[in-house]
């Protein structure tokens, strides 16, 4: 390169300006590329950061709706108690008893206090002119009075038609003064004929709205009940009214009182209302409006003071190029390119010089490693040279103490895995990786060289005559930890090692690789990245291990029961046991066979010859495992797939069962003695858990399933036999008595049986 140099002109060339052009662009499309990729992420952010919100709102409505849905609930279980009241119904027949009306007030003082939600619960009569509440009873027009001083807008008889009519459970703002009232009224008929009283339940929206209003994420934000885009109710003293104008641009905004709010409601509550939930727009937006104010500050800046240092950066970089340029002869090829030129100069040379000394390398380093590959797996023989004439291949031995050392590579696979090498070129990597870093750890120890033997990394150590062998074994220990520290430090490869006993002499030198692929098949026991001396594992092997009668017949039984918790415990311990009593590499190959077995007759117990190939196979997997950790894991999951087919099995009974039942039932269901108590007991099992296995499999109450039958049995006879009584058809599909008839009869349907046949009559003519 010099020579080279000092042979070209020393005039002023004119220099080409491609490389600053190169740099420019590239400088240019370093700092715009990511400011690109910046903005498309910054995008996508402001888009999922709205998302969030969003879905925060939706979640505040959610929690708004559970509160008001614990309220209609509390309704609904009123209506119940209130139907199955027979106290109720005799006192309303008996109209002229007014002591009686008030026993009406103690019940509905009992079921308010059912719910914090529940304000107050009312019975009016409209043909017999009175009403009892939780808290008073009085007649109509002083209930009337009681309403109207409390703020009530409208007349009398508005108040009449509202509170007096035929209602279907139905939810109504009652208009007030002060801030409305949200109903649930219901019509129940007590007669044969139209007679029927409403029953009344208010909302408590000082309990419910101050629940609500914790939800609520900020000061402004409200949380309304709309009918018709109007405002109807509100939980928030001093809230909005009037209606609701939405956005032209935006269906999630809407102005209300000439401001513009971020919008939320539901109608999934009420048929006739909708849940609104509103937040400021510009409260909502903040945190977007925050982010894009910093990202544009941002990116000026980055724009502005990247350009210049792109400037200050080409003109410091290109001064070197341009002096060596100035040096050379003018060409046209200099004028295209001036890297190319310099390149090429050059590269020949160093191309021829490298190759050279690595070829002489390679052969140097092969023939040694073939010399003591032999000598290592064979001892002496006539073909291998010994004494001096190992030195004239580069071989130098201390003493007559030799010792090896195996690695196993593990795991390979992250090594530079950000250059997409092959699987191949990781492992030869991770050779040479270790040679290095354990022949310059062995120095200090002793000679050692690094052989491929048989696809397998031995690392072989010459130790002077003087030393003793807890002193080498020692050494060697202390070798590989030093070297697995340094290369798990630094390198994404895992592996295992053996260290074998110390031998003398060229004879023996082939008993220390026996030595380490000994102590090598402990890795099942040892684990993936252990150290493992031949010292510690060569007397384990007469041990004997540990699995007994009644340890396997537990392990079947609990898989036969489908408890996997269980199977994976009695496992486990008869694992643990043996390892930490046994040690034994070759009694733990046994174990692990004889638990195979163990499992086999599990499989041949369950009696599904379809499935009993395809589970074995499964339980075969475990020969495949290297470790006791995989091992552990594979017999897990196994015993996971054994239990769960185990629990099918058990389902598929209980489908059988609820099969038996429903067929029963259809044909039984006159049988006044019809019972879930008598089902249980002609299936064998407990009512409790008949009742449970019916609801897992239909989806509804096993009594539920009994009253349908009964009532559609019954109400086909009405249309159909009208000549019967209600007593007779009551005593036709099961019921003991008119009473129970009716009561169950109104349940379900809402009305009487004559009122019942009396509207499908009609609707027939």
């Amino acid at each position: 390169m010099k020579s080279i140099i000092n042979n070209m002109k020393k005039s002023k060339k004119t220099i080409s300006k491609s490389i600053k052009q190169r740099w420019i662009y590239t400088y240019l499309l370093v700092l715009f590329v990511p400011l690109i990729i910046s903005l498309l992420v910054f995008d996508s952010n402001i888009h999922f950061i709205e998302k969030q919100m969003k879905t925060e709102g939706e979640t505040v409505l959610r929690w708004g709706s559970s509160e008001l849905g614990a309220w209609q609930q509390s309704c609904y279980t009123i209506l119940d108690k209130v139907i199955d009241n027979n106290d109720i119904y005799r006192i309303i027949n008996s109209f002229d008893n007014n002591y009686d009306k008030t026993i009406i007030k103690g019940y509905l003082e009992l079921y308010r206090k059912y719910s914090d939600s529940v304000k107050s619960v009312s019975i009016l009569v409209p043909d017999q002119n009175w009403v009892a509440s939780s808290e008073t009873y009085s007649n109509i027009y002083l209930n009337y009075l009681i309403y109207k001083n409390d703020g009530y807008q409208g007349d009398y008889d508005s108040w009449k038609r509202l509170f007096q009519s035929y209602y279907k459970g139905d939810f109504i703002v009652l208009p007030m003064s002060s801030s409305n009232e949200l109903l649930y009224m219901t019509s129940i008929n007590y007669s044969e004929g139209e007679k029927y009283f409403n029953l009344i339940v208010s909302l408590n929206s000082q309990f419910v709205g101050h629940t609500i209003n914790s939800f609520l994420p900020s000061e402004n934000a409200e949380f309304f009940i709309i009918e018709n885009d109007k405002i109807v109710f509100s939980f928030s003293p001093g809230s909005k009214t009037g209606e609701i104008l939405k956005s032209d641009y935006n269906d999630l905004y809407t102005f209300i009182d000439g401001s513009e709010y971020v919008f939320f409601k539901s109608n999934d509550l009420f048929e006739n209302l909708e849940l609104c939930y509103i937040v400021p727009k510009k409260e909502y937006l903040s945190n977007v409006n925050k982010q894009i104010t910093g990202v544009v500050i941002s990116i000026t800046f980055c724009v502005v003071f990247g350009i210049f240092l792109i400037a200050l950066f080409v003109k410091k970089n290109y001064s070197p190029i341009s002096s060596i340029i100035n040096e050379l002869p003018v060409k046209s090829s200099i004028l295209k390119d001036e890297y190319a030129y310099i390149y090429d100069s050059v590269k020949d040379i160093v191309s021829k010089n490298k190759n050279m000394q690595s070829q002489l390398k390679k052969q140097n380093d092969l023939v040694r490693n073939n010399i003591l590959v032999k000598l290592v797996k064979q001892g002496v023989t006539n073909v291998i040279p010994q004494g001096k004439m190992l030195e004239d291949y580069g071989i130098y031995f201390i003493g007559e103490r030799y010792a090896t050392i195996m690695f196993y590579l593990e795991d390979v696979s992250k090594l530079f895995i950000e250059e997409n090498i092959s699987e191949h070129e990781q492992i030869e990597l991770s050779v040479v990786i270790i040679d290095n870093i354990v022949s310059e750890l062995a120095q200090k120890y002793g000679v050692g060289y690094m052989l491929d033997i048989d696809n397998a990394l031995v690392f072989l150590m010459n130790f002077e005559d003087c030393k003793e062998e807890s002193t080498i074994l020692s050494e060697l220990r202390q070798l590989c930890e030093q070297a697995k520290s340094a290369i798990y430090a630094n390198f994404d490869i895992r592996f295992t090692v053996s260290i074998s006993s110390v031998h003398t002499g060229y004879s023996e030198m082939k008993l220390c690789l026996v030595d380490c692929i000994t102590a090598m098949e402990y890795r099942l026991i040892k684990g993936l990245d252990s150290i493992i001396e031949y010292a510690e594992v060569s007397d384990n092997d007469s041990f004997e291990y540990q699995y007994s009668i009644k340890d396997e017949q537990r392990l079947i039984n609990s898989i036969l029961a489908g408890d996997y918790e269980q199977s994976q415990k009695i496992a486990e311990a008869v694992i643990n046991k043996n390892i930490d009593d046994v040690n034994s590499i070759k009694c733990i190959k046994l174990l692990v066979f004889d638990i195979m077995g163990t499992m086999y007759k599990a499989i041949d117990e369950m009696h599904i010859t379809e499935q009993r190939s395809q589970l074995r196979l499964i339980v075969e997997n475990i020969i495949d495992c290297t470790t006791m950790e995989e091992i552990r894991d594979e017999i897990n999951d196994i015993l996971s797939v054994l239990c769960n087919g185990a629990n099918d099995i058990k389902d598929s009974a209980q489908n059988i069962i609820v099969r038996h039942v429903i067929e029963y039932i259809d044909a039984n269901y006159q049988d006044i003695s019809l019972s879930v108590a008598m089902l249980a007991e002609n299936n064998g099992i407990t009512p409790n858990y008949l009742s449970k296995i019916f609801k897992d499999v239909t989806g509804e109450r096993l009594l539920y399933y009994i009253h349908n039958i009964r009532l559609n049995k019954a109400k086909e006879i009405l249309l159909n036999e009208r000549s019967l009584t209600v007593e007779q058809i009551a005593n036709r599909v099961g019921y003991s008595n008119t009473a129970t008839f009716n009561r169950t009869f109104l349940k379900f349907e809402g009305v009487s049986p004559t009122k019942w046949l009396e509207r499908n009559s009609r609707a027939e003519d």
